[in-house]
């Protein structure tokens, strides 16, 4: 799904990606009179020239364990994890965004997402109001941490299969 609006100095083209914030994002968006395109996570047929093409990332280790809380904690961590990587799931698809989409102007952080969108609305000319909250999120139990999660071994196939996307993206490999 794509979301549009338009600043004084560019056109915002947000592109919502999956367990990373984009609800949030979206909302205000949306609350600020921009407007939505395709459906959730769907494709925007055409970017607007000069657009500020932007999107929001999240540590692929921490996308694991909010999938796996989302799920209901059924199996274990390590069980989860391997079912996940052996399966065909599109939110750690290595570089499945990019694909879609290719280059992107700019690249939001789940970790500093108020900041980022900070520095967003300052770049297309947009008034800067905090985040709307998504109404739906549950805050993670904190003893779910990377650390807690991935012992070496996990930390290691997760490394192999998205060092290079968690490289491009700003996170490096942990």
């Amino acid at each position: 799904m794509a979301y549009i609006f338009e600043g004084k100095n560019h056109v915002l083209v947000y592109l919502a990606n999956y367990r990373v914030g984009s609800v949030a994002t979206a909302n205000t968006i949306l609350n600020m009179g921009g407007t939505q395109h395709n459906a959730h996570h769907g494709l925007l047929d055409v970017i607007p020239k000069d657009a500020v093409v932007v999107q929001t990332v999240r540590n692929h280790f921490d996308v694991l364990i909010s999938f796996w809380c989302k799920d209901g904690c059924k199996i274990s961590f390590d069980d989860y994890v391997q079912i996940v990587l052996d399966g065909n799931h599109e939110f750690l698809q290595p570089d499945a965004f990019y694909e879609r989409y290719g280059e992107w102007n700019y690249i939001m952080q789940y970790d500093t997402l108020q900041h980022e969108w900070d520095q967003i609305c300052l770049l297309c000319g947009i008034p800067q109001i905090g985040l709307d909250p998504n109404p739906k999120k549950k805050a993670r139990p904190k003893t779910r941490t990377i650390k807690s999660l991935f012992d070496s071994h996990l930390t290691s196939i997760v490394t192999e299969r998205y060092g290079k996307e968690l490289e491009r993206i700003g996170y490096g490999v942990t």
